[in-house]
């Protein structure tokens, strides 16, 4: 649709926590490390925007109970 053209590759689990080291305040490698490792979430609950703005969520167990 835009003629642009792109690359795509793979970073490795070691490769993106070696730029997180680097530049550990950069949110984006922070996120990508967060789900490169595959256990989920890695930072605490009540510091998230939406506990502090008392907003619920829910998690994968309550949703899955909603779905029976």
């Amino acid at each position: 649709m835009t003629q642009q053209t792109f690359t795509r590759g793979v970073l490795t689990l070691p490769d993106l926590q070696e730029q997180l080291r680097l530049h550990p305040h950069d949110p984006m490698l922070r996120y990508r490390v967060a789900f490169a490792r595959g256990d989920g979430m890695w930072w605490p609950m009540s510091d998230t925007w939406n506990a502090q703005h008392h907003l619920p969520t829910q998690d994968i167990a309550a949703w899955l109970k909603t779905q029976q």
